[in-house]
């Protein structure tokens, strides 16, 4: 979620954003639910310009662990960066910054309290980047935690000087704001300071392993379809890579088979699908059976869906099938029973239906034949 914050009152420019009018505010929420995994989130930050004058310092992550639990290990990934010149820049600008190099492009640190890591100049458009969490004391077992990151870039401005002005008054010199002091005088005194020009935030709750499987196994599905369409010059497809490969070990710890995870550009998991008289193996939530309790239509008199009553309560199902209506209506007119599989990810459309029971006519025909 990009969340951008203006007051009213104050008109936006055309051209401005938060990186460059201290007048808008960004911040770009993620979550990342926490069972037996680390927690994780891609990020996009902008390097240093280039030609810094004399004195100035790069830009900088201001990480902030928040309650982050003190024996965390956290990982960066930025694979634009190097991280020899990261941890060159941190030992040159800070007294100690605890951040080690895991390979060329990550770097690894301990979480707590506010963690700095200088940003390499350079003329890209953006560091795409990956952030882990791996919370490894079990005292985080019950309660979220948050971190903030924001970017912090350097900002000038100029102050009008009171200069004095070559004749006296009363045998004093006679000071005026704004005037020159003689030839080559400075007008202005320059100064700059430090501010904030992007932050995001990665939001973990916690939960047990079972309840996140499914909706990871889905997200793994969704990731892995996408991944096929990123161009490989991308500047985010090493990113993306890197966090499919996290979200698969995701799943794994949370007790899934990532391997048995198929591309689905809509989240559906890739099981064996039910044959007649069949059922998923370990998935009752795809079929329900009951009775027919009431037909669907638009406000144009078309056929919509059904609703179908189980032990469980009313289900609605989608179709448009004339087929369809055909049988739910006889369904319904005779009592029937019905089982109806719907689809994984999809569980308002209809998969497929199983007659329980024979309707009249069959039932008469089949007499008849006995006879």
């Amino acid at each position: 979620m990009i969340a951008e914050l203006a007051f009213d009152p104050v008109a936006i420019p055309i051209g401005k954003d938060p990186s460059n009018w201290d007048k808008l505010a960004q911040r770009n929420i993620a979550w990342s639910d926490l069972g037996s995994a680390m927690a994780v989130t891609t990020f996009d930050i902008r390097p240093t310009p280039l030609g810094l004058g004399a004195g100035q310092m790069v830009d900088e992550l201001m990480i902030d662990w928040g309650n982050t639990p003190l024996s965390s290990v956290a990982t960066i990934y930025l694979p634009a960066a190097s991280a020899d010149e990261i941890l060159s820049l941190a030992s040159r600008m800070y007294t100690t910054h605890g951040l080690t190099r895991v390979d060329d492009h990550t770097l690894q640190c301990r979480t707590g309290r506010i963690t700095f890591v200088p940003i390499p100049a350079s003329s890209d458009a953006g560091y795409a980047g990956l952030l882990t969490v791996d919370p490894l004391s079990p005292n985080w077992h019950g309660r979220p935690f948050t971190v903030v990151v924001r970017q912090v870039s350097n900002a000038f401005g100029a102050r009008l000087r009171e200069l004095t002005v070559g004749r006296r008054r009363g045998g004093r010199r006679a000071t005026t704001p704004g005037q020159e002091g003689g030839r080559g005088g400075n007008r202005y005194d320059y100064f700059q300071w430090r501010r904030v020009i992007g932050a995001f935030q990665l939001t973990v709750p916690v939960h047990s392993r079972e309840s996140l499987l499914l909706s990871e196994e889905r997200t793994l599905a969704v990731l892995r379809w996408v991944a096929e369409e990123i161009p490989t010059r991308s500047r985010w497809y090493p990113v993306f890579l890197r966090y499919v490969d996290i979200i698969a070990g995701r799943v794994r710890s949370f007790g899934g088979d990532p391997s048995q995870i198929q591309p689905s550009p809509t989240g559906t998991v890739g099981r064996p699908r039910p044959g007649p008289g069949g059922r998923p193996d370990e998935d009752e939530h795809m079929e329900h059976t009951g009775k027919i309790n009431g037909l669907v239509y638009d406000r144009f008199g078309d056929f919509e869906g059904f609703m179908l009553r189980t032990e469980r309560g009313s289900h609605r199902f989608h179709s448009r099938e004339e087929d369809i209506e055909l049988l739910v209506r006889k369904a319904w007119r005779e009592r029937l029973r019905l089982r109806v599989w719907s689809e994984e990810g999809e569980p308002r459309h209809v998969s497929s239906i199983v007659m329980l029971q024979p309707p009249v006519a069959f039932a008469r025909h089949d007499e008849k034949f006995d006879d």
